[in-house]
């Protein structure tokens, strides 16, 4: 990128917005890149981002939105813009009356779960999420999931920066920002097949509304031990497609020893005392209702082969 680009870069996007350097990059690569020719954004809201993008397509800067973990080393040689989201970080409106939380970016499931606590509501925090970030996390398993499955959605509409600086929103969004489509039955024209598998060739989701939940009355959990992964899958499944639990987790010792454990000294003695594959079936409802999913889901469990594991787990 050249000194005038840089300059232009650096007013369309605002004052401390633009960062340079190694010191600024060095937390994303693994590696100290050898030849840095890449600028750091940090935008703080929407219009920043609007700005960034709309600078960079006019000039024809690269650019590239951080994730997870540590960038490519391509990408420090390319003479783009790399831009890290998490400072876009408001809950913008927590929407009780229809179960939906409408956050940024670096909204983390901690920080929302710290805000939905007094208020007697839950966010779903997957087990095996990606990232920190709501948005990021619900993104990356729509992607991953959109070719191959039912895809398991926990967020109703998304807003998103289009490669040209353009505001781009899902669903009924589009009308207005509140939207309608949390009213809808039968979901409506909420998800766009742009996004699936095709984000930043597009543009960068910035915000969404996640479905949130109650707290019920009773909470119970129970696991099932199985001596191989296909029975321990079946159960899962057949649980999970009869709507009998609330969460499930199917994993083998090792995975499942180190979900339980605080050190790896503690994952390897727990190893030793699970059975070669479990399965944890989660039911959070109305006393009544619990029970009954207890029931059918120990049915389930037992005619897979499947053998109940002890209170203690």
């Amino acid at each position: 990128m050249s000194v005038r680009t840089n300059e232009r870069l650096k007013e369309a996007a605002g004052p401390g917005v633009i960062r340079e350097g190694a010191d600024a990059l060095k937390g994303y690569f693994k590696h100290p890149p050898p030849r840095l020719g890449l600028a750091l954004a940090l935008p703080r809201d929407s219009l920043e981002l609007a700005d960034i993008a709309s600078c960079a397509y006019d000039n024809d800067i690269p650019i590239y939105t951080y994730r997870r973990g540590h960038v490519d080393q391509a990408v420090a040689e390319s003479g783009g813009v790399l831009i890290d989201l998490r400072g876009i970080d408001r809950i913008v409106r927590i929407d009780e009356a229809n179960l939906l939380a409408f956050v940024e970016y670096g909204v983390t499931f901690e920080g929302l779960k710290r805000e939905l606590d007094p208020l007697g509501l839950r966010i779903l925090m997957p087990a095996a999420a990606t990232s920190s970030s709501i948005v990021r996390s619900y993104i990356d398993r729509d992607v991953i999931l959109a070719n191959g499955a039912t895809r398991p959605y926990q967020f109703t509409t998304f807003h998103a920066i289009l490669a040209d600086g353009r505001l781009w929103m899902s669903g009924t969004d589009q009308y207005t920002p509140d939207g309608h489509s949390e009213f809808r039955e039968d979901l409506g024209p909420m998800y766009s097949n742009l996004f699936h598998a095709s984000e930043d060739i597009f543009g960068m989701p910035y915000a969404m509304k996640a479905w949130i939940y109650k707290r019920w009355e009773e909470r119970r959990v129970t696991a099932y031990a199985f001596e191989d992964a296909e029975s321990a899958v079946k159960a899962a499944r057949l649980a999970s497609r009869h709507d009998q639990v609330f969460e499930c987790v199917a994993a083998d010792r090792l995975y499942l020893s180190v979900l339980l454990s605080k050190s790896a000294e503690e994952a390897d003695s727990l190893a030793g005392e699970l059975p070669p594959w479990s399965v944890v079936f989660g039911f959070d409802n109305h006393p009544s209702l619990v029970e009954v999913w207890d029931r059918q889901t120990r049915e389930m469990a037992l005619s897979c082969g499947g053998r109940q594991g002890d209170s203690e787990l």
